[in-house]
């Protein structure tokens, strides 16, 4: 039988031959510190013509996006970059973004904040598909949503 100090002292010889021993490595992976991203160009983006080289910087939630997910991208004519998620209608100018959600309150709002397909007029209208709320037209001269929904009582 070991005595207790003997047994105490024996333990603490083995910690301390472990802690020599083996190289000292973390438990865990430490991620890395994201990088800063250049300062975004100073005019907004041009639109796209067929054909055209285009370069593409990562958007995210980190710059004002609503939701990590894009269900939809559009173009506009005026160069805006339009990303529909989930969470709302996000419209991109190169260097913020504004978002536009459902709003009970609002008849002028989105019908339905889950966006799930864009088409971006020639006459300047953007055209949104929504989840369960029909279809919305968006009106840039007067930055307002007209609603089109189903009525399943007109057949």
């Amino acid at each position: 039988m070991i005595r207790r100090p003997t047994f105490l002292i024996a333990v603490l010889w083995i910690a301390a031959w472990l802690t020599a021993c083996i190289p000292a490595t973390p438990f865990f992976t430490p991620r890395p510190e994201p990088t800063r991203q250049a300062p975004l160009p100073a005019e907004p983006p041009a639109p796209l013509q067929p054909g055209a080289t285009i370069q593409f910087q990562k958007l995210s939630i980190e710059q004002g996006l609503s939701q990590s997910v894009v269900t939809a991208i559009a173009q506009d004519r005026t160069g805006f970059l339009w990303l529909g998620t989930a969470d709302g209608l996000n419209r991109y100018d190169g260097y913020n973004f504004t978002i536009y959600r459902y709003d009970p309150k609002d008849s002028a709002s989105l019908s339905d904040s889950w966006v799930t397909a864009l088409l971006a007029d020639d006459d300047g209208s953007l055209w949104v598909g929504t989840r369960q709320g029909g279809l919305n037209r968006y009106d840039p001269q007067t930055g307002e949503f007209t609603r089109y929904q189903n009525d399943p009582k007109i057949d």
